[in-house]
């Protein structure tokens, strides 16, 4: 279970679908997350992680055709 606590943040206001945000409260029912802030921290940061793997491949790519 994530437990991250955010110390120094900033708000983001976003509007999802009705069936994603039934579908993150079950994933905190479940016991996944401690709630549906924790679930979309967490989210975010996996995505931009995702993103930064793929830049770097991308950069190791460029390289290795410029050698």
């Amino acid at each position: 279970m994530s437990r991250a606590k955010v110390v120094d943040g900033e708000y983001l206001n976003v509007r999802v679908a009705r069936a994603d945000a039934e579908a993150l409260k079950e994933l905190v029912d479940r016991g996944l997350f401690m709630n549906v802030s924790d679930a979309v921290r967490t989210a975010i940061r996996e995505l931009v992680s995702k993103y930064k793997v793929l830049e770097n491949e991308e950069e190791v790519t460029t390289d290795a055709r410029q050698q």
